[in-house]
């Protein structure tokens, strides 16, 4: 839940961790929910140590 007691609408927003890690079949999955950013919390270091395998298929949003 929010701070205001509200929720995030069921499949509107994804969690996940180990995108360096993903497989073709993974990547796949990723296409087909038709996501549209990936918000990269990780440091700019381990962006350019571990790619995500993600990049092309979505805009990414790093933070770090």
């Amino acid at each position: 839940p929010a701070a205001d007691g509200k929720r995030v609408r069921w499949g509107l927003l994804f969690r996940a961790g180990g995108s360096p890690m993903l497989n073709d079949a993974d990547l796949a999955q990723i296409r087909e929910l038709g996501l549209k950013d990936m918000v990269d919390l990780r440091s700019s270091e381990a962006r350019v140590l571990a790619p995500t395998r993600i990049e092309g298929i979505l805009k990414e949003l790093g933070l770090g």
